[in-house]
Order: structure tokens, then sequence, then C-alpha cells
């Protein structure tokens, strides 16, 4: 569904169909229609990505182990290190966190050599040990759509499936607005209610960084 129906049947669903004037205006309901698809990409990881050059590719430079992460990435499922030297050379990372680094070697954040970890922060990822030289990391993750619901033609990215489900978080919203005379929070609940049934429980931040924390890895390099 593009931004226009899904705006329409936002106003069907809210009996906000009579122009005179609205009870809310375009902008807003596609604000919230945008935030609708943030919040699914989060709870649900519908949105995975191997290609997108800007996401999933970093450049390494030799004795530089943290590097800023594309603003769209919630959780990194995969990331390999190739040098520049040697394109067959294949290091595929483990993730790990600081604390567990820490109890293996204290001493991580002053060792180089060929990557064989990342420590994924909030917007960044450091690479241990610090490279020796320099190449390209890949990246397969999970993220947020690229660009948020703005023109009549713009769509969301997750699938078609889901669409129809966004409306539930922009009525949630409506109906949640502490100065509009539509505040209904009997409502506001019941939209909520039916995001949650389809989309899932909300993901904190506490939660995410205790999944990603040490995550067993099983694969292995190869030379």
């Amino acid at each position: 569904m593009k931004l226009e129906a899904l705006i329409a049947q936002f106003r069907i669903d809210a009996d906000d169909t009579v122009d005179n004037p609205y009870l809310w205006a375009d902008e807003d309901i596609a604000t919230w229609l945008s935030e609708a698809e943030e919040e699914a990409a989060i709870r649900a990881s519908l949105i995975y990505d191997t290609t997108t050059p800007e996401v999933c590719q970093i450049a390494v430079v030799a004795n530089t182990a943290a590097y800023p992460l594309h603003k769209a990435i919630t959780e990194i499922a995969y990331a390999q290190f190739v040098p520049t030297s040697d394109a067959t050379r294949v290091a595929i990372l483990d993730q790990k966190d600081r604390l567990e680094l820490d109890r293996l070697n204290p001493r991580w954040r002053q060792d180089t050599g060929e990557p064989r970890y990342f420590v994924q922060d909030d917007t960044t990822l450091t690479l241990y040990p610090r490279p020796a030289e320099a190449g390209a990391l890949t990246l397969e993750v999970h993220r947020l759509p690229l660009e948020p619901l703005a023109n009549d033609n713009d769509e969301p990215e997750i699938g078609n499936a889901h669409h129809r489900h966004l409306v539930n978080w922009a009525l949630f919203r409506a109906f949640s607005q502490p100065d509009s005379e539509a505040i209904d929070p009997n409502r506001a609940a019941q939209a909520e209610g039916r995001f949650t049934s389809h989309f899932g429980l909300p993901v904190d931040a506490d939660m995410r960084r205790a999944h990603r924390a040490n995550t067993p890895q099983f694969n292995k390099s190869y030379f």
C-alpha cells in the first residue's frame, strides 16, 4: 500500500473522512505511519539487508579499530573481514561484548592482528584485534527503513502483508494526543493492542543489548 492509501484507510478507521477540516493532518498521519514502520521493523526484525552498500560495506583502515555504523542498523547478524592484500582470505567474525573480551584478555584493546571478533554498540562497531592491514568489512544486518514515508507514492519497505497493520499504530498515536478534541484512551489502547498482536511486544534497548551480547556463532574462517 502506498502512503496515500494508508492515510485513506486511517481516516476510514478513525471516522475522520469529512474535510471540515479533518481532525488530523495528512502530515501528522504520515509521521505516525513512519513511526509504525520503524516500530514494526524493530519488534519483528522485518528488514534484513545484505546488499545496500552504505549499510553493509565498511572500508577498514589499518590500525583503526572503531567504525561508525549506518544509523538504520539495529542488529548485526553476520560480519566478515577481507584484507586488501588477499581477497581469498575471508575471516568470519564472532560477536562479543566488552565484558566478555575483558574476561578473555584484559589487554584486548591494544592487540593488533587479523580481526576475529566485533563488538556492536549503539552507533559503532569495534574490531578485535585492531586490524594490522586495510581491508573491507561486509555485514548482514537487521535495520530500520532508510527513508520516512513522506510522499503519496511512497511505500513501506516491509512486506505488503504488514502494511495494513501499520494503521493501528497511527490510530494509537492519534487517539493518544493530549491536546486533541478526539483523544480517546480506550480506542488508543485497542489500536495499540492490535498492532502488538501482529508485530509483537516492544523491544527496549536493554533487551536488544542483552540479545546480541556474546551471541553464539558457529562460522569458521576460510583461507
